[in-house]
C-alpha cells in the first residue's frame, strides 16, 4: 500500500478512535457544562495530535452533541426546556415506526434480551428517586431504545433514533434530574417499555 494512503488510513482510524473516546467521555458526565473546549485541550487531555482532535470535534459537532462557542472552541450542546417536547415527540414518532419493523421480524431471541433489559430497570412507583435510580434507568433506557431501533433493520432509522437518544442521554447526565421529570414524568420507567415489548410481541 502506497505510504501517504496508509498515513491517510492510519489518521482516519486515529479520528475514529478519539471521536469515540470523547463520546465515552461525554456519556460518562467527565465534561463541565460550561466548560470550553479546544483543538489543543482536547489534543492534550487524550495525547494525540491537533488534526484528528480537529476531525473529532467536527465529527461531534455534526452530531449535535457540541456546539461552537467563540471562534474555535465548542462547549456541550444541552436541549433547553423548550426543545425537550418537540425531542419527545421525534422519540415517539420514531418508536412507532421502530416497533411497527421489530414487529414485522419478530425475534424471540431478542425480545427476551429486551426484556432482560427492562427487568433491570427501577421502578418509580416503588422505588424513591435518587440520582442512582435515575443514572441507572437513563443508561437502560438509552439501550432499550437504540437496541429496539438496531433490531428494525433500517440503518437510517437506527441512526436516527440513536442521534436523538444521546441528545436525551447527554441532557439528562448535565441537567439537574428533577426538571427532567417534571416535564416528563415517566420516560424511564419500566412500564413504559413493557407498553412497547407488548406492542412489538
Amino acid at each position: 500500500m502506497d505510504k501517504k494512503l496508509t498515513a491517510a488510513v492510519d489518521t482516519d482510524k486515529l479520528r475514529d478512535q478519539l471521536f469515540h473516546k470523547i463520546k465515552e467521555s461525554i456519556f460518562s458526565g467527565e465534561f463541565d457544562t460550561e466548560e470550553v473546549f479546544t483543538e489543543v485541550s482536547i489534543a492534550k487531555r487524550y495525547q494525540v495530535s491537533r488534526t484528528p482532535a480537529h476531525d473529532a470535534l467536527h465529527m461531534l459537532e455534526s452530531e449535535r452533541l457540541i456546539e461552537p462557542v467563540g471562534k474555535r472552541g465548542f462547549k456541550l450542546s444541552l436541549m433547553q426546556e423548550a426543545d425537550l417536547s418537540h425531542i419527545f415527540d421525534a422519540a415517539k414518532a420514531f418508536e412507532g415506526m421502530t416497533a411497527e419493523l421489530v414487529a414485522k421480524n419478530h425475534d424471540d431471541e431478542l425480545i427476551a434480551g429486551l426484556k432482560e433489559i427492562v427487568s433491570g430497570m427501577l421502578r418509580p412507583q416503588i422505588d424513591v428517586y435518587s440520582e442512582e435510580l435515575v443514572s441507572k434507568n437513563r443508561n437502560i433506557d438509552f439501550e432499550f431504545h437504540t437496541q429496539i431501533a438496531k433490531a428494525s433493520k433500517n440503518p437510517y432509522l437506527y441512526r436516527s433514533v440513536r442521534m436523538i437518544q444521546e441528545k436525551i442521554l447527554v441532557r439528562n447526565i448535565y441537567n439537574p434530574i428533577i426538571q427532567y421529570y417534571l416535564v416528563e414524568p415517566e420516560p424511564f420507567s419500566a412500564c413504559t417499555h413493557e407498553r412497547i415489548l407488548e406492542a412489538i410481541t
